[in-house]
């Protein structure tokens, strides 16, 4: 992990890929953008499939847990 850096987010960017942004940000701005949109659609991907895959790993646990017995007070059934 030494060629990596961390944005606030947490997510990592590789060394190389930040000096590619910077070398290309002196001659061309939107190629800049180009690389920083595609950077955040590819980690925005990657939490998006981290999250399904939580979410389905979630289900099977509920799942397997069976039902949750419920308690009704004697004042609700009037």
């Amino acid at each position: 992990m030494r060629n990596v850096a961390f944005t606030p987010k947490g997510d990592h960017i590789a060394w190389t890929q930040i000096k590619e942004i910077l070398q290309h940000s002196k001659r061309d701005g939107q190629m800049v953008k180009s690389l920083t949109a595609s950077l955040v659609s590819r980690e925005e991907e990657e939490r998006h499939q981290r999250n399904l895959n939580e979410n389905e790993q979630l289900k099977k646990q509920i799942a397997e847990s069976g039902p949750v017995p419920v308690r009704v007070h004697a004042t609700h059934l009037r």
